[in-house]
């Protein structure tokens, strides 16, 4: 199935057939080039903390839990292709407005369920301000990764060549680092998303 805009929709991140995160999105287009979603401030979300309470930032061996969260106080608009390991990812200050930059989320090309969208996220990310400066992130939860024998060699390899990827768009100003949507602005008539009925079964998956 294909999502309107405005659809509601959850976007998953999953580790091991179980959710790892889940959060409340707005479709704003989805066609067979790209998908782009809106996430609002404070959204809505679920994430992975361990049974002592605090949020898990790596999966671990031991179950974790899903506890309630919101996102930050950020206007996010998402940007993820076929056959691309990794989402783009705009964002803006909710008070101000002011365009905040970009953020490069290494992960799995997104997954049509239902529901909406699933990935598996690689833990690796690149910050890029708005005067397009960047730096890599998450180098040490990388390593911890790694440490755990969460991933092989050869898909660290690949993760880095898709961040290479990444950083030729970057400094090309290939869209969307561009100025093409550094005006955007969600439609106001969509309702502000919650996490759809269904969210934490994985039984159906398209």
């Amino acid at each position: 199935m294909t999502f309107a805009a405005g659809d509601p929709i959850v976007l998953r991140e999953l580790w091991d057939s179980r959710i790892w995160e889940a959060r409340a999105a707005t479709v704003v287009e989805d066609t067979d080039e790209r998908i782009m979603l809106y996430v609002p401030p404070k959204a809505e979300k679920m994430r992975a903390a361990d049974r002592k309470g605090p949020y898990l930032h790596v999966p671990t061996a031991e179950p974790w839990l899903l506890v309630n969260a919101y996102s930050s106080n950020r206007r996010v608009l998402s940007f993820a292709w076929p056959d691309t390991s990794f989402a783009v990812l705009m964002s803006w200050h909710a008070d101000s407005g002011a365009f905040l930059g970009w953020y490069v989320n290494l992960q799995e090309p997104l997954r049509r369920t239902s529901l909406g969208f699933d990935t598996i996220d690689h833990v690796l990310d690149i910050v890029i301000k708005p005067h397009r400066g960047w730096f890599i992130k998450d180098e040490h939860e990388l390593d911890e990764a790694i440490e755990s024998g969460l991933f092989t060699a050869d898909q660290i390899a690949g993760f880095r060549a898709e961040s290479k990827r990444a950083i030729d768009m970057i400094e090309g100003k290939a869209e969307p680092f561009d100025d093409t949507w550094q005006d955007w602005r969600p439609k106001p008539e969509w309702n502000r998303p919650t996490l759809v009925p269904g969210w934490d079964s994985l039984e159906e998956q398209g």
